[in-house]
């Protein structure tokens, strides 16, 4: 077992720069872990809103009434300055209420200016649709407006029931997801630098002649690699499991974690044939510690780890189907959902493993026959 101390000795040295993406790790897990406290509340959010009235009659009062209820209504600008006003920020919606806007089978509508980078404004645009819906439909048969009728309608309330509201049941499972997504980026970085700065040393031109001359077998030498590898991955793996579980109290009745851990040595498994590729094509320590760096965040960004996937960009989504890391963090998605299509994801990232070890298996053969001819 010569190649596997020697392999354990080399990996040694690399210690430090593997705890500390380790360690850098666990400090934002903690942090998050320290959020993630009470119950989750709902919480109805008020928009600064405007009203020009230019009806003046009681519906139109009626109106500004409801809207400065759940609002927050100020004084109104000129028409000329409001596009410019809701750019700089000052209103998220500005309605325009023209004469005779409530009159029965009229075709006056209001004219409403929103602000499109405020997400309250699609709430105070929903606030008046509403009123204007119910409104029609609290009309007597004559056309006139049963305002009766239409504040009972008003006051009406949605029931709002916050699903797992509490800590134990979302806040744990939605932290656990998110901590797997995010153990994507320390994964994927310590293994290709790790692992490829031990392969770089085991490539040498030199240290290969040398291992043709020792009378040692090459599938003896690729076995006890090999073994090598996995361990490092193994104990990677459980440390990344154990790390989850000292730094928040996990229920388990609660969290698969199971699956999860199932999940995370999948993409072990491809991170590491990814390396051997990787390691077929390049021997240089300063560009593989580069490409670990580069191939490491990159992934995490575009497949969803960092940002969720519904905040990216369509192109970064387009990109991220060609990253096993979309995959890895599709199958913590369905597992947190309870979907059941983890299982393709993992899948896919374990066709993604095969793809990389057949090219690394050319690609190696390729180069052991320009040796040869070296010679």
């Amino acid at each position: 077992m010569t190649v596997f101390r020697y392999f354990l000795k080399i990996l040694g040295r690399y210690h430090l720069a593997a705890s500390m993406y380790v360690v850098m790790f666990v400090v934002i897990g903690i942090m998050a872990a320290q959020q993630d406290g009470g119950g989750q509340q709902y919480t109805a959010v008020k928009a600064n809103i405007a009203l020009i009235d230019e009806d003046g009659g009681p519906a139109a009062r009626h109106l500004s009434e409801y809207l400065a209820a759940g609002n927050t209504l100020l004084p109104a600008p000129d028409k000329q300055d409001i596009d410019e006003q809701i750019y700089m920020g000052l209103f998220d919606m500005v309605a325009v209420i023209p004469k005779g806007f409530a009159e029965a089978g009229g075709e006056r509508e209001i004219e409403v200016h929103q602000s499109t980078f405020s997400t309250t404004a699609y709430k105070a645009v929903q606030d008046l649709s509403g009123y204007m819906y119910l409104l029609n439909l609290s009309r007597d048969k004559d056309g006139g407006i049963n305002y009766e009728r239409l504040d009972g309608a008003l006051q009406e309330k949605a029931e709002v029931r916050m699903v797992g509201s509490t800590r134990r049941q979302t806040g744990q499972t939605e932290w656990y997801k998110i901590y797997m997504n995010a153990a994507l980026y320390p994964l994927t970085a310590v293994v290709l630098f790790v692992i490829g700065m031990v392969m770089a040393d085991f490539n040498n031109k030199k240290i290969t002649f040398r291992n043709r001359c020792s009378g040692k077998s090459l599938r003896g030498f690729q076995v006890q690699m090999f073994i090598g590898q996995l361990i490092f991955g193994v104990l990677l793996w459980a440390i990344l499991l154990v790390v989850s579980l000292l730094i928040n109290k996990i229920d388990f009745s609660q969290v698969n974690i199971g699956l999860y851990a199932l999940n995370l040595a999948v993409l072990m498994v491809t991170t590491l044939c990814l390396t051997f590729c990787l390691n077929t094509v390049v021997q240089n320590k300063s560009a593989l510690s580069a490409i670990a760096n580069i191939v490491s965040l990159g992934s995490a960004f575009v497949s969803g780890a960092f940002i969720p996937q519904e905040f990216l960009g369509g192109f970064a989504l387009k990109l991220a189907h060609f990253v096993p890391g979309y995959y890895f963090v599709n199958a913590n998605e369905a597992i947190y959902t309870g979907s059941g299509n983890w299982f393709a994801n993992m899948g896919m990232q374990l066709l993604f493993a095969a793809a990389f070890l057949l090219i690394g298996y050319y690609l190696a053969k390729v180069h052991q026959r320009e040796r040869a001819l070296e010679i």
